[in-house]
């Protein structure tokens, strides 16, 4: 009886030891669905959210996926706004997923598996990311998700 009394009050202290827990942000600063191809090929430009006590903001750093010279290849990069002329705290960037019709296709953990603190910015600065490549010429669901914050 005593030991079940004594795992009972254990347990809520022991629980956490069994997880790890993660350094990303428990938001996304980005999380967007976008229909491209090939055969229309465009510029995305989507503002990152960053995170204050009283709710969510915009900031003026942006994900870019640009086309390639080949339509079949995004150019994607986190910079600030080339308008903004301001002075801003650094942007970090923790971690970007991009999925292309529900299949994962690029994975970046800037954190190096929270052994450092990411990656970041101020204006004028960018950060390069690998070129995701479409399949085909058709339309193609993409999925994008950033974590990251001011």
């Amino acid at each position: 009886m005593i030991l079940a009394l004594v795992l009972v009050m254990l347990s809520p202290f022991a629980w956490p030891a069994y997880g790890q827990t993660s350094c990303l942000p428990e938001f996304t600063s980005l999380q967007v669905l976008e229909t491209v191809s090939a055969e229309h090929p465009r510029t995305l430009i989507y503002p990152l959210l960053a995170e204050r006590p009283n709710g969510r903001f915009s900031t003026h750093a942006r994900l870019l996926a640009v086309p390639s010279t080949d339509p079949h290849f995004l150019q994607m990069k986190v910079a600030f706004d080339p308008d903004f002329d301001g002075v801003s705290l650094a942007y970090n960037l923790y971690a970007v997923q991009v999925l292309i019709d529900g299949v994962p296709t690029y994975f970046e953990d800037l954190t190096r598996g929270c052994r450092s603190f990411g990656a970041s910015i101020f204006p004028g600065g960018e950060i390069r990311l690998p070129v995701i490549k479409l399949i085909g010429d058709g339309p193609q669901r993409l999925q994008i998700m950033v974590w990251g914050k001011l």
